[in-house]
């Protein structure tokens, strides 16, 4: 129809997501462990980040609480990975003998 007078339209974009693009920071879950010595430590982390690309993080994430989530798995990975290089107990001492008699340290 062709009526005069004010017409009003709905906006292009119906819903608006706001994204912080501020430093933000993730505490991860305390985690004990027992060192070397047989120490139990308490390993507290946290996480500082900032989002570059509010599409691509959109796109990808969604939300906030599925980037935190995959933020704590990266990061208990990376901790656990870093622990376990750090760690590593030789797999056995003392003496090896080979095959023609001669003797090897352990490694």
């Amino acid at each position: 129809e062709n009526d005069a007078g004010l017409k009003i339209k709905a906006p292009f974009l119906e819903n608006v997501i706001q994204i912080d693009k501020r430093n933000q920071t993730l505490e991860a879950d305390q985690e004990e462990v027992i060192a070397s010595d047989q120490e139990r430590l308490v390993v507290d982390s946290f996480i500082r980040y900032r989002i570059s690309n509010p599409l691509q993080y959109y796109r990808t994430l969604r939300d906030e609480r599925t980037a935190a989530d995959r933020i704590e798995r990266l990061v208990n990975s990376s901790q656990n990975s870093e622990r376990w290089r750090r760690t590593r107990q030789p797999t056995c001492s003392g003496a090896l003998r080979n095959h023609d008699g001669s003797t090897t340290k352990g490694i």
